[in-house]
């Protein structure tokens, strides 16, 4: 029977970071030549909702049923079925950029609203301009999405028990140890099937 390696499932982590960082290298590439705050500011709000639509097509049985909802809500359910590193901290951050984007959605004049950008970027140097205060933050919350995405991937289903534990725990026979378990008993199972 043919067990996964270590090395096997470090190529694996490797190649979709290797993925992720240079499109995420792009992105910088890209944000950092704009001249103008409304472009950085819509882009990145377009740039994380590419994850967090990335993130739902692999937690989510039905995912075509919240793809089109708006950003709010698929970051509420995200956030409520706790998908999210670091909970509500991510969640408040995901919360603050769309306030911002909003705000210049609907008025290429606004400024970035300072209770929202403190949520966003948290305790960076206060005399960065407050668009660079934006990028970095920006740029904090893509790599907790990529890291989620990560993580989704290559673990789905230690992902799915960790996130259901609590659900688990409501269940008479579980033990906490049940859930180290099984991944090794269905990767034994998988490859019994597919290799013999």
């Amino acid at each position: 029977m043919k067990k996964i390696s270590e090395d096997n499932i470090l190529d694996r982590i490797y190649k979709i970071e290797t993925n992720y960082v240079k499109e995420l290298r792009e992105f910088k590439a890209y944000i950092n030549n704009t001249g103008d705050d409304l472009s950085v500011i819509l882009k990145s709000h377009l740039f994380v909702e590419i994850l967090i639509n990335r993130i739902i097509l692999l937690v989510i049985p039905h995912p075509k049923r919240i793809e089109d909802q708006r950003f709010s809500e698929k970051i509420k359910l995200l956030s409520d079925l706790d998908y999210f590193p670091h909970g509500w901290e991510l969640y408040e951050k995901l919360n603050a950029l769309n306030k911002i984007r909003n705000g210049f959605a609907h008025n290429y004049k606004n400024e970035i609203d300072r209770k929202h950008l403190e949520t966003l970027s948290g305790c960076l140097k206060k005399t960065l301009s407050p668009i660079e205060r934006f990028k970095i933050g920006s740029e904090i919350l893509m790599n907790s999405l990529l890291f989620t995405i990560e993580l989704c991937t290559l673990f789905p289903f230690i992902q799915s028990c960790s996130i259901n534990a609590k659900l688990f725990r409501r269940d008479p026979g579980f033990t906490p140890e049940m859930i180290s378990q099984y991944p090794q008993e269905l990767l034994d199972c998988f490859y019994k099937h597919k290799y013999s």
